[in-house]
């Protein structure tokens, strides 16, 4: 393009070049993404991800229990003593990915959404299914306390989430799943930024002289040339 213009003479020149950054759009983590990411980020260092939605992970844990007899009512008293750990994972918290594997013939990324965790064994884990995405397949465990419950969104008994898979032809690929109303998974998401530059050139048309024809094929360089006809007497 700077050829052609340099040819015409009509005082072009550079204005600026402008670079737009668009909002960051937040889009499934899918197969070919990450395929694109390993590329220039093999390790994961620089990539985070995200939850599509707020899960909480709850474990409880029986810390004792007391049998007694009410001496004014006569009644037995049973009495247990629990405590439980929350762990609420929000939609806006990044993550890292500490480890990729398989399980049966699908990937598997270990996923940290704490500074402190950077193994396997502290991290969730999210499963790629039929349709590309990864979505949470296994919580982390706590020594000493019951397996995890999950929630999507808040715990209530309606937002509890138990696992099945997402497609009936998926053989042992099993997903955190809400059971009630419409069936929700957690799957994980990027953020995607778009950097647009765009070089803007300033071209002034200097006019048709008369005496010169501008060229009937239309060509831009052609109407820089000038015309040897000799004008009508």
């Amino acid at each position: 393009m700077g050829s052609s213009f340099a040819k015409l003479g009509l005082g072009v020149a550079l204005v600026a070049t402008l670079g737009a950054t668009g909002c960051a759009n937040r889009e499934y983590l899918a197969g070919n993404t990450l395929i694109d990411v390993r590329r220039r980020d093999p390790d994961f260092k620089n990539l985070r991800v995200y939850p599509n939605a707020t899960f909480i992970a709850t474990y409880s844990r029986q810390l004792g229990a007391d049998v007694g007899v009410s001496q004014t009512e006569g009644t037995v008293e049973e009495g247990y003593r629990g405590q439980r750990v929350e762990i609420p994972v929000r939609r806006g918290l990044p993550g890292v990915i500490v480890a990729l594997d398989s399980h049966g013939s699908s990937a598997v990324l270990w996923v940290s959404f704490d500074e402190r965790c950077q193994a396997k064994d502290c991290a969730f884990g999210f499963v790629q299914t039929d349709d590309g995405l990864f979505r949470l397949f296994q919580v982390p465990r706590i020594e000493g306390y019951s397996t995890p419950f999950v929630y999507r969104k808040r715990i209530s008994p309606r937002k509890a989430m138990d696992t099945a898979a997402v497609y009936s032809n998926e053989a042992g690929t099993r997903v955190y799943m809400t059971m009630r109303g419409h069936p929700l998974t957690i799957a994980l998401e990027v953020r995607r930024h778009e950097n647009i530059e765009v070089e803007t050139i300033k071209s002034a048309p200097r006019g048709v002289k008369p005496g010169h024809s501008p060229s009937a094929s239309g060509s831009v360089e052609a109407s820089t040339g000038t015309s040897n006809s000799t004008p009508a007497q």
